[in-house]
């Protein structure tokens, strides 16, 4: 993908996550490339109401603009969370 394409693709990430957050951290949130916190794609992404996860079929950064957690380590547990989540406790820090 294309750096335009991806900046539009995060940018309605930003939107969708910040949405009830205010202008500044939408804004962040549009800046940060979340893939630089993931590692290499294909990336394993959460399917909480199925308890699992599925693999991306590619290493396409698009997809990891969503507001689902990405795992770092499945085998304990750890993920990069949930954007909207992180959006709505920075927020309520203001």
């Amino acid at each position: 993908m294309s750096k335009p394409e991806l900046s539009a693709v995060r940018e309605a990430y930003a939107r969708d996550v910040a949405a009830h957050c205010g202008a500044r951290l939408r804004d962040a949130f549009a800046a940060v490339p979340r893939e630089k916190f993931l590692g290499p794609g294909p990336w394993k992404i959460a399917q909480p109401r199925r308890g699992r996860y599925f693999v991306s079929e590619t290493n396409d950064p698009s997809l990891v603009y969503v507001d689902a957690l990405i795992a770092l380590d499945p085998a304990h547990g750890v993920n990069n969370g949930e954007p909207s989540a992180h959006a709505g406790w920075i927020a309520a820090l203001d």
